[in-house]
């Protein structure tokens, strides 16, 4: 029987979890705060969204953004997944998308 190994995250992985995290952090506390989702700091979480999707995504596009943005209030589970910890996110998220991916 082959011992038992644990795969170590590659840099990549780590940068993906690292961006996800901050990204999160960051929609958190625009929520708490009440940020409008019209503002610059919204349009700074839309765009650490953005990247994030471009370390999975082979071709971004507005158009796929703005739809999962759409997703993310019509799926219970992508709402619930990001209202676990502060609800509102998943729709201040949505609206940050649609007010400000036209300027990224």
């Amino acid at each position: 029987m082959r011992p038992y190994t644990v795969c170590k995250p590659t840099r990549k992985h780590t940068a993906q979890r690292y961006a996800q995290n901050t990204d999160r952090t960051r929609l958190n506390e625009a929520v708490t705060e009440g940020i409008s989702p019209e503002s610059k700091e919204a349009g700074r979480i839309v765009m650490l969204h953005k990247e994030w999707l471009g370390m999975t995504w082979k071709k971004y596009s507005k158009e796929a953004h703005r739809a999962l943005g759409s997703l993310y209030t019509s799926d219970e589970r992508f709402k619930h997944y990001y209202d676990q910890e502060v609800p509102g996110c998943a729709e201040f998220l949505e609206q940050a998308i649609l007010c400000n991916i036209d300027g990224q």
